[in-house]
């Protein structure tokens, strides 16, 4: 399986996933980079699991390039979740600034 791709998707769906995958794949490089920083790529339902200091984010990264917006599915998602806030940004700035509270 292609990063990003499941079996059977569409191809409008394949050129979508490649643009975005290259925005995610340095802000994923960036944050493994930060010492006792993990990072999950879970794709589904939204990008990015991160986990720092005992806590844990779940992000969704929009490429500002290239962003359609949230799909029906990431809002129902985020509308039902009841766990911490689901995140959605384009930058590893953002991301760190979220999970230092600064």
């Amino acid at each position: 399986m292609e990063h990003g791709l499941s079996h059977g998707q569409g191809m409008k769906r394949r050129a979508y996933a490649k643009r975005n995958d290259l925005n995610q794949k340095e802000i994923v490089q960036a944050l493994l980079a930060i010492p006792g920083m993990s990072v999950e790529v879970i794709e589904e339902p939204v990008d990015l699991m991160v986990g720092w200091m005992n806590g844990t984010w779940l992000f969704e990264v929009k490429n500002p390039d290239t962003s359609h917006g949230l799909t029906d599915k990431q809002k129902a998602f985020i509308e039902r979740w009841t766990g911490g806030k689901v995140f959605v940004v384009e930058s590893v700035l953002e991301i760190i600034n979220i999970v230092t509270g600064t």
